[in-house]
């Protein structure tokens, strides 16, 4: 899956706190996608978020220098809207496993020695693609979870060191017709399928047990979190497909549960099409 700039499981959570926050209150203010990030993106982009803050343990590991390292992944991101001909360091929290339903761990676990990184340089247009690992959702130090995103700094020619400044990007990873069909499956997975395409089109074709939150409407965390399984939480995995991977319905759901609160959310892009064929 490509993500744009232009364009959170029923988990045991070890951290009783974290538990405690997931009212409905809190989550519903909760819309920053880290900790320390603002809660408004820059202005003149449509998806990037500054930290508050650019101090953080894991600058021990950023690279000595700005030499070019090409990472690998599952995810194929692309960001536009940057400093042109500029190199970055970019970064996000591992990967726990090919299952979404693992345990969420503390954020000083979460990013480890930064193996989930490499270093690109973006082109005339301030553009730069490159393929990561799908980021996990984390327990942060105020003992809240937010949505899936990556980070990255600035090189800095003059002071020849990386610089102050991080910035931050959401994601929407990707999960592929074998990876639905093992929660498609039964209910004893824990996993939420929804549809996010409208009634009729669910009444005519839907993968089996999926709930169906047509993206057409516009949804409040009380209704959503009645309309999912008794037990749900904000932190409950949930995957969302709509039609094929033209269309955008997933994508506009997604972007109404993150800001609501729903972070461990995952997207099947190959939708309808892909799992009739």
């Amino acid at each position: 899956m490509t993500i744009k700039t232009k364009k959170k499981f029923n988990a045991r959570n070890t951290n009783k706190s974290g538990s405690k926050s997931h009212n409905r209150t809190r989550v519903k203010k909760q819309k920053a996608p880290c900790e320390v990030c603002s809660t408004r993106k820059l202005k003149g982009t449509a998806a990037i978020y500054k930290l508050k803050s650019g101090n953080t343990h894991l600058r021990q590991y950023l690279p000595k220098d700005d030499t070019p390292i090409k990472s690998t992944g599952t995810e194929t991101v692309l960001l536009e809207g940057l400093k042109p001909n500029t190199t970055i360091c970019y970064f996000a929290s591992n990967t726990p496993t090919p299952d979404f339903t693992a345990n969420i761990m503390p954020f000083v676990n979460a990013y480890g020695q930064l193996e989930n990184s490499g270093v690109a340089k973006t082109d005339n247009n301030g553009r730069v693609s490159f393929k990561i690992n799908c980021p996990r959702i984390y327990l942060a130090e105020d003992g809240e979870i937010y949505s899936r995103h990556i980070h990255w700094i600035y090189w800095n020619n003059k002071s020849s060191k990386w610089g102050n400044d991080v910035y931050t990007h959401q994601i929407f990873c990707n999960v592929d017709k074998a990876f639905v069909k093992k929660y498609a499956t039964g209910k004893s997975s824990g996993v939420i399928i929804i549809d996010a395409l409208s009634e009729e089109s669910y009444r005519e074709h839907h993968i089996p047990g999926a709930i169906n939150l047509p993206a057409s409407k516009k949804w409040t965390y009380s209704q959503v979190i009645d309309i999912l399984p008794k037990g749900s939480h904000s932190y409950t995995p949930i995957i969302i497909y709509c039609y094929s991977p033209e269309c955008t319905a997933a994508e506009k759901l997604w972007s109404q549960l993150n800001n609501l609160g729903f972070y461990n959310t995952m997207h099947y892009s190959g939708g309808i099409t892909d799992w009739l064929s």
